[in-house]
């Protein structure tokens, strides 16, 4: 046990699942760049940056809807 009582192996299997895909994601950007097709390589940068901003854009939207975003 140390400084919190999250136990080893859950967070192995945590850090397992947020490092996983992001390491996809980094290999796959670096095969990209290596490649001189710039076209797939925006493509692709285009589409992650959807996948990675849509929610954030989601989540703002509904916050402003439900008055989160007011001066207090």
């Amino acid at each position: 046990m140390g400084i919190t009582p999250l136990k080893l192996w859950r967070f192995s299997i945590a850090t397992l699942i947020g490092i996983i895909p992001t390491s996809f994601f980094l290999a796959h950007v670096g095969g990209e760049l290596m490649a001189t097709n710039f076209k797939e390589m925006l493509s692709g940068m285009m589409t992650a940056s959807l996948f990675f901003l849509l929610p954030i854009v989601i989540a703002m939207v509904i916050f402003y809807r439900h008055g989160q975003f007011k001066n207090r």
